[in-house]
């Protein structure tokens, strides 16, 4: 799951200033895009920088680096959230990840707690700009396909797996024990 989440971040890096058309430059600052927007609401005009091209002036970039940056926060976190839930159930046939849900008071205060946070605070505690319903929505689903690369993790052919097991240099191998100089003291702590 964290080479999903990875790639999806990469994704939303790489290729969301370019399918939502948001032109700025690496150089311009996110950070001085809420005193951008003031001017932008304001008409000031900015200098642009650069070799005199046509393009947008410093405070509209500066802006578009803030939702470029708005959707990256709200992705990660909602990929996180997503597979929190994915984490309940770990069982290579356990495919409903809802299941007694309600069971664990403590998961449900969590996860509540910080997915409201996403939609109450962001704007007013850290640097983010509003974002529409659509954006939201977008956000939301591209958190969410943890839920579904699961399900097809899960529909994997066991042979496949397999392969995998003791792999290159014993990658997954949960049936081998961790010998180090931390588990044996750990070891003698709960011997204790």
């Amino acid at each position: 799951m964290t080479l999903w989440n990875f790639t999806i971040m990469m994704m939303v890096l790489f290729f969301a200033p370019i399918s939502l058309n948001l032109k700025y430059f690496m150089a311009d600052s996110a950070g001085s895009a809420l005193t951008a927007a003031d001017d932008a609401a304001e008409g000031t005009k900015k200098i642009i920088i650069g070799t005199g091209a046509p393009g947008p002036v410093l405070a509209e970039r500066c802006l578009m680096k803030l939702r470029h940056c708005t959707y990256m926060y709200h992705i990660f976190v909602f990929l996180q959230l997503f597979n929190l839930i994915n984490c309940r159930k770990d069982g290579p046939k356990d495919y409903n990840v809802f299941g007694n849900i309600f069971h664990n008071f403590y998961f449900l205060a969590v996860f509540c707690g910080e997915f409201a946070f996403q939609f109450l605070f962001p704007a007013t505690m850290l640097r983010t700009v509003e974002l529409g319903n659509r954006e939201w929505g977008a956000c939301l689903m591209m958190g969410a396909t943890p839920l579904l690369i699961s399900v097809l993790l899960k529909c994997t052919p066991e042979r496949w797996l397999d392969k995998l097991r003791g792999g290159p240099c014993g990658i997954v191998n949960e049936e081998k024990k961790l010998e180090t100089m931390f588990t044996k003291g750990f070891d003698r702590v709960n011997e204790m």
